[in-house]
């Protein structure tokens, strides 16, 4: 069956097989290509064969950005041909639709005009591989990018019929010597060619050039610094699967993997110095080598954070993941923010107080090891009933019998079927949180608490000094670097990275580790990149992090024309979202602003879930379960009806789904939107298994009804 490549490749077998090709010169000097092709059309000036229609007659789909840059990519082999000018360009890089942003459709247009200016002094057939070269170093898209890259086939071919002789007598040679000659033709260029956005083309395209070769010899010569250590390899409690060779050489400035119980504060200097010495840890393979060896040591080494050092030299690496956010997903971060900036205005405002940083503390030790849903369905669960030991943990009396108490009974206020039954065991640890908040540390009139609020509530402190002055100030609290970095997080402090799972798996993989989970562990040993985020290693290892990348958030941003939204909490957040691949907004935020759970609830935004879509509220009566219907409209259960719902939603007997199905398969839509699904037997058992009111409380004549 044909295909959309051999439809483009349909114009070079008329060229070869001889069939005639007209050039026409017109008035103005230009000259026209005119050839047939195998249909019998004739192209003429700014003619070229619609790639939907194309698409559409060997029933493939094709996505508006890969035709806008096949149009694009038409150009380059063109010039002096089919296309006579800049209402060409411009034709072929709109006519198709609305593919790109408008942005960044001018930047490809400039970009392909520099192309277009050298191609007379190469050739077209040499320009190919340059050409290739350079699209691979835009900050666009890997859909545009293909496009472009099968646009540049056709016109090519075309290209080559009107190739000066000059030009074909170029050869491929003149691909290297001209890439060659770029750098110093970049350090020498005073004046070019000059378009009417007042760009030279040829300096540009010569910068897309540098910019791939570096990129090219640095990828090159990283990769033959990574010695993979042997399988029975172990070091700095990680794997061998995530450790490469070292040199062997004892740390320089040693940062031990637990603090010292005795100074605790000891161990910054190191941390400040390490970090001071190796500014570049995170924007290089040799920079981590060096940095980890300085202050790991050993014959094996953490291995490189390989996406990480791409976002740490390149923010166009950053803004093609930003441009991987989908609507749905921003939206959930819009609302998410929205959330924290009403909780940092409180902060900066002075109406936050102490026991509202104890409520986002424990709200953020729930979700240890959890999804959002699990974690913040514990929190509206037990927020009421905690609410006399939070006052006990603020005036600073939460005592070992509280803590025993809590320990004993706070479990007891998650009801069956909630989500947060899930996490029992983080609800029975944030009684020690509470009880190390309440603490009051040696020579100090203020508790733990009340530092850490002080902190927080201040916006000339930086979110790592607070960061630093928990894990010193506290003993076992059950938290570490990355949940202290998610709390500052939704306390409006947006200049942190959380290094939870998805993230870490986010920064380190790119490819080599097949999508293992690499952060909690792989193989026998169970061990991963966690080893390496706690204590003192994982506030220099998170804080090399940052230091890398935050420097190019705001150019990355402004790329993706959102210059406002700009932060490194921000993209930490937006990326946790594609990689996770579902809507995240942690709404019972409100309710540690409004403090109060009543009426607020978290959503299962995981499409590949049976459970995707259901909205677990705190609601005046009780718990409630609300699900959506196909018309837009809600059903509402109790917890435990709804666990017995999707029992039997699961089943094949129920004529929901076929058998066979695998609710994992796809991750791109809501589970019950795929076309396999009974969407109307669906909605017919949601109905049917309705028993409360959606402020909870129990439908009288319903099962469950008392």
């Amino acid at each position: 069956m044909p295909n959309l490549e051999s439809e483009f490749m349909s114009t070079m077998m008329v060229n070869e097989s001889g069939l005639p090709s007209v050039i026409d010169m017109q008035e103005d000097g230009t000259s026209i290509i005119k050839s047939i092709d195998p249909t019998g059309e004739t192209l003429g000036p700014g003619d070229y064969r619609d790639p939907y229609a194309i698409a559409a007659s060997v029933g493939e789909d094709l996505s508006e950005k890969e035709v806008m840059g096949t149009m694009a990519g038409f150009v380059p082999g063109v010039v002096g041909g089919a296309v006579t000018g800049p209402q060409d360009i411009a034709a072929l890089l709109y006519g198709g639709g609305k593919g790109l942003a408008a942005e960044e459709g001018e930047g490809i247009q400039k970009f392909l005009e520099g192309f277009s200016a050298i191609s007379g002094v190469i050739g077209s057939e040499a320009l190919f591989g340059l050409y290739e070269q350079a699209v691979d170093a835009l900050p666009i898209g890997d859909e545009a990018k293909q496009g472009l890259k099968q646009g540049a086939v056709m016109g090519d071919i075309l290209g080559a019929v009107s190739a000066t002789p000059k030009a074909a007598k170029a050869g491929a040679g003149a691909v290297a010597d001209y890439a060659a000659g770029a750098p110093a033709r970049l350090e020498d260029a005073k004046s070019g060619v000059t378009l009417g956005m007042g760009v030279d083309p040829t300096q540009m395209v010569d910068e897309a050039i540098v910019a791939g070769q570096k990129l090219m010899d640095k990828t090159t010569n990283e990769e033959a610094l990574i010695k993979v250590a042997p399988e029975a390899a172990r070091g700095h409690k990680t794997p061998a699967k995530l450790l490469i060779e070292g040199t062997g050489e004892k740390a320089i400035t040693p940062i031990v993997q637990a603090f010292p119980k005795g100074n605790k504060d000891a161990v910054l200097p190191n941390i400040d110095a390490a970090l001071s010495n190796n500014p570049d840890a995170a924007k290089s393979v040799a920079g981590w080598q060096k940095f980890t060896q300085e202050t790991m040591g050993g014959s094996y080494l953490p291995h490189p954070p390989m996406v990480a050092i791409e976002y740490g030299r390149s923010p166009e690496k950053i803004a093609e993941k930003l441009q991987k956010l989908t609507p749905e997903l921003k939206a959930g971060v819009d609302e998410g923010f929205a959330f924290v900036s009403e909780i940092r205005n409180m902060y900066q405002g002075g109406q936050a107080d102490p026991g509202m940083t104890a409520d986002l503390f424990v709200w953020g030790i729930l979700s240890r090891g959890a999804g959002p849903v699990q974690q913040e369905a514990a929190f509206i669960d037990i927020m009421q009933d905690a609410a006399p030991m939070m006052e006990k943990v603020v005036n600073g009396t939460f005592d070992q019998a509280d803590l025993d108490f809590w320990k004993d009974n706070m479990k007891k206020s998650l009801p069956e079927g909630s989500p947060g039954k899930q996490v029992t065991m983080n609800v029975n640890a944030a009684g020690k949180l509470l009880f190390e908040l309440a603490k009051r540390p040696e020579n100090s009139n203020q508790s733990v608490l009340e530092i850490i609020h002080d902190m927080v509530s201040d916006p000339d402190i930086p979110a790592k000094e607070i960061r630093r002055k928990f894990m010193t100030l506290t003993e076992s609290a059950g938290i570490d670097n990355k949940v202290v970095s998610f709390i500052l997080l939704v306390a409006g402090r947006d200049d942190v990275l959380v290094m939870d799972r998805i993230q870490g798996r986010h920064l380190w993989d790119d490819g080599r580790f097949g999508g293992e989970n690499i952060y909690d562990g792989i193989g026998k040993s169970g061990e991963g990149l966690n080893g390496i985020f706690k204590g003192p290693r994982g506030l220099l290892v998170t804080e090399a992090l940052e230091d890398a990348m935050r420097p190019n958030i705001q150019q990355a941003y402004e790329m993706v024309g959102r210059a406002d939204d700009a932060s490194l909490g921000r993209f930490h957040w937006e990326s946790w979202v594609i990689e996770g691949e579902q809507v995240v907004s942690h709404s019972t935020l409100q309710a540690i602003s409004e403090r109060t759970p009543v009426g607020k609830g978290v959503t299962e935004g995981k499409t590949d879930e049976f459970a995707s879509g259901f909205r677990y509220i705190r609601g005046k009566a009780g718990p409630v379960q609300r699900y959506p219907l196909s018309d837009g409209s809600f059903v509402h259960m109790t917890p435990e009806r709804a666990k017995e719902f999707l029992a039997f939603v699961k089943k094949p007997k129920s004529g929901i789904v076929p058998t066979g199905f695998k609710v994992t398969a796809r991750a791109d839509v809501p589970w019950y939107e795929r076309t396999e699904v009974n969407r109307s037997k669906l909605d017919e058992a949601a109905r049917a298994y309705e028993n409360a009111t959606p402020e909870g409380a129990i439908l009288s004549g319903t099962e469950g009804a008392k």
